[in-house]
């Protein structure tokens, strides 16, 4: 499989366990992981982190091939 669906993948499942998650397990996304963060909020931060910095390497990659 290709970087470029790696990546896509990744976030996709990242963006469906967000989206699923917090309906079907309220209590364990509620629950605090780092100081004043919860599970749900990592899980969106890492999405919101995550999606951009992995298009940009993989931007970057492909410009390197060229």
């Amino acid at each position: 499989m290709s970087r470029r669906w790696t990546y896509a993948l990744s976030v996709l499942l990242l963006f469906i366990v967000l989206v699923l998650g917090v309906p079907l397990f309220p209590e364990f996304m509620a629950t605090r992981a780092v100081g004043w963060l919860n599970f749900g909020m990592l899980l969106f931060l890492a999405l919101q982190i995550l999606g951009p910095l992995l298009a940009f390497i993989y931007l970057k990659q492909r410009e390197a091939d060229h």
